[in-house]
């Protein structure tokens, strides 16, 4: 699979360049990847994190560390999940939304058609806590939902 990305412009590089030019002067008082882990994990409340070059990276990490299938919504989400579930030889299932937002009934029906689920497996759902960019899920109602299957 080719996947296409676009290249920022000319200008925009330099604006990047411009912009980092403190952060390099950061790096060189002795502040390495130990440190920034340790402060994003401290900001965030969470036990572990991963810096990588991008979005795109980050999904296909995580992507590739599950064995089981990749749950993807039917409408609302990024069509990258799909691509990169591709480009990784995973196996999609899609769960149906109300306009995008993934209701507890959607959840409950979706395990009902695909009791496999359930197994030593593991599998993950990828979404957008606003679907389409516009739309608010109910991402506490569906982690619940996730850590209990």
């Amino acid at each position: 699979m080719n996947l296409l990305y676009k290249e920022p412009s000319k200008k925009t590089k330099e604006a990047m360049e411009e912009a980092i030019k403190d952060s390099l002067n950061f790096e060189n008082k002795n502040n390495n990847d130990k440190d920034v882990k340790a402060k994003i994990c401290s900001k965030t409340n969470h036990s572990y994190c991963e810096i990588v070059n991008s979005g795109n990276a980050a999904i296909m990490v995580a992507m590739n560390a599950i064995e089981g299938p990749i749950i993807i919504p039917d409408q609302g989400a990024w069509h990258g999940f799909k691509q990169i579930a591709k480009f990784l030889n995973k196996e999609i299932l899609t769960i149906k939304t109300d306009l995008g937002i993934i209701s507890q009934g959607k959840l409950d029906e979706f395990l009902e058609k695909n009791p496999s689920i359930n197994s030593n497996e593991t599998s993950a759902i990828f979404l957008t806590s606003f679907a389409g960019y516009t739309a608010e899920q109910p991402m506490k109602e569906i982690s619940n939902w996730s850590r209990k299957k």
